[in-house]
């Protein structure tokens, strides 16, 4: 048996429910338009004898969903407005072009700002909660099969242990 065999799958579980829980949030929100932010969303685990880590990725408009914008700021991008009016659907009214439409939501941004919609602190609340007792359960898993196998070198490359 491997060494950190119950802590590989409890991190693996922990990736697979933390990107789950963002990506719910952004539709139970409506901050999925283009979708780009809601694809980008995604984990990587690194484990090794004396640290484990969880990096979760997710394309920069995370941010400015969970921050806002403020008011009397520079102007979004253009393509990143165009995309998000063509995603949403939204049609010039009267004579106006779509460019013109896009320039205006670009001057209102920039003006007014965008609200911010809270996604990383419910994202830590429960992740705290969750990873708590999904590691604590694996770590205790793990401890136990290594005194039942042997305790093997406490160090991340055996193979660089020696004695002097």
């Amino acid at each position: 048996m491997a060494v950190n065999v119950h802590s590989k799958a409890a991190f693996t579980l922990l990736r697979t429910k933390s990107v789950i829980f963002l990506r719910k949030q952004l539709k139970a929100k409506d901050k999925f338009a283009t979708g780009t932010t809601y694809r980008s969303i995604r984990g990587r685990i690194t484990l090794l004898f004396s640290k484990s880590i969880l990096d979760i990725y997710a394309n920069e408009s995370l941010i400015w969903i969970d921050r806002g914008r403020k008011a009397g700021g520079k102007m979004p991008p253009k393509q990143a407005i165009t995309d998000w009016v063509k995603a949403r659907n939204i049609q010039p009214s009267g004579k106006m072009s779509q460019e013109s439409l896009v320039f205006l939501i670009r001057r209102k941004i920039a003006r007014d700002g965008i609200k911010p919609t809270p996604i990383f602190k419910p994202f830590s609340l429960f992740l705290i909660g969750t990873s708590t007792r999904v590691l604590q359960k694996a770590f205790g898993r793990d401890i136990n099969s290594q005194f039942l196998n042997g305790v093997r070198p406490f160090v991340d490359n055996p193979s660089q242990l020696s004695v002097k």
